[in-house]
């Protein structure tokens, strides 16, 4: 996020500490990613379903890197 003109506002607000403010997420959440994509990648949404106490779930869609949704559409709409 970058400010457009010279005397525009900084809206914008450090987010710090990310992983001890997932741990107060007690909502569901589904992790998925493409199987093909990046390792470093995968492993964050390992390390979030880790860390939320709400019930949490990783999937990984075959045939596909990091857009899922858009390569391999099917799947992605029945997945869950």
């Amino acid at each position: 996020m970058s400010k457009h003109t010279l005397g525009e506002p900084d809206w914008r607000v450090p987010v710090t500490d990310t992983r001890a403010c997932a741990a107060n997420i007690t909502a569901p959440v589904l992790a998925l990613n493409g199987a093909l994509d990046a390792p470093d990648l995968t492993a964050m949404a390992e390390r979030l379903v880790a860390t939320v106490t709400g019930p949490s779930e990783t999937i990984s869609i075959e045939g596909a890197a990091h857009y899922p949704n858009m390569e391999q559409p099917e799947t992605f709409a029945n997945t869950y």
